[in-house]
């Protein structure tokens, strides 16, 4: 990389940084407000860049095809993919948006061209980071011993669900979840009651049970559902109950989260896991801590000898 290019990223950076400090200042909104529109500007102008150089390669093609050498055939959505471009309709190009008459909502435009890459581009449409997995189970057809999660044993702003009940303790039926997967309270989601759980077993009725659709993304996902800013985007989108608000799952599958490229994906994942296996390793052993407790202390009050 040379000087200039360095010297080109360091403006680049500066002035994102300064709209970013303006965007603070002289708006209402808050910084996970204006993030993604902002990020989806970037991502429009860096597809139109990639779009415009692959068009510019691709004209040696159009010249042959115009001088007989080569079949005349419309360019399509393999070509540019060839050229590590996107094949954008016009109403998805940064330049298009930049044409746009002062009177545009360019909320709205913004918003249109992202699903106009979607509609286009087979491999993005209607593509989620993970599902909902609704699995409901009477308690009196679990082993009475299976670990129950309810709201009240989710501890807030922690990751790390290391306490449970046994299931033989409800009556109502719940929700079956299995090691690795999320589970998200959704009732006042601002509560931030998220977690990864560490075994199998069942959940109560009022939390939501994730499962990422690849192990890949299981970090990315657990990150992403737990971060501050999606637990306010979920709590502003929340279904008004009677007294219990609620998380709406079908608002919290709206939620843009940038995918970064497998090699970097996998890197992340790495970085992960291992804090979420060494948070499964306390669990357990505080467990086995608490089990101690229950069944010395008793004795130990009692005067009873501890051997």
């Amino acid at each position: 990389m040379t000087a200039n290019a360095l010297q080109d990223i360091a403006k680049i950076e500066a002035s994102l940084w300064a709209g970013a400090d303006q965007l603070r200042a002289n708006s209402k909104l808050t910084s996970y407000e204006y993030c993604m529109p902002v990020l989806g500007v970037i991502f429009l102008r860096h597809a139109t860049n990639r779009y415009q150089a692959a068009l510019a390669a691709l004209a040696a093609i159009q010249a042959d095809q115009a001088t007989g050498k080569m079949p005349k055939r419309p360019l399509g959505k393999s070509d540019f993919i060839k050229r590590r471009a996107l094949m954008l309709p016009e109403a998805a190009r940064y330049d298009t948006l930049l044409r746009l008459p002062s009177e545009t909502n360019l909320g709205s435009a913004l918003v249109d061209a992202m699903n106009a890459i979607e509609t286009d581009f087979e491999p993005l449409a209607g593509q989620h980071l993970c599902s909902e997995i609704r699995e409901s189970v009477s308690p009196e057809g679990v082993d009475p011993h299976t670990p129950y999660i309810g709201l009240e044993h989710m501890p807030r702003r922690s990751i790390s669900l290391n306490e449970w009940a046994d299931v033989a303790q409800v009556t109502s039926n719940k929700s079956r979840f299995k090691a690795g997967e999320i589970l998200f309270g959704k009732i006042r989601p601002y509560f931030h009651k998220v977690g990864v759980a560490f075994v199998d077993g069942v959940a109560s009725s009022d939390t939501i049970v994730i499962r990422p659709i690849s192990e890949e993304l299981h970090g990315l996902v657990l990150m992403t559902v737990s971060s501050d800013a999606f637990i306010a985007v979920t709590a502003q989108q929340m279904k008004e109950g009677s007294k219990m608000p609620r998380a709406d799952w079908k608002q919290m599958q709206t939620y843009p989260v940038p995918v970064p490229p497998l090699g970097l994906l996998q890197t992340f994942e790495g970085l992960i896991q291992p804090v979420v296996a060494q948070l499964k390793t306390l669990s357990f052993s505080n467990q086995k801590l608490r089990t101690a407790r229950d069944l010395l202390l008793p004795r130990l009050m009692n005067g009873e000898p501890v051997v």
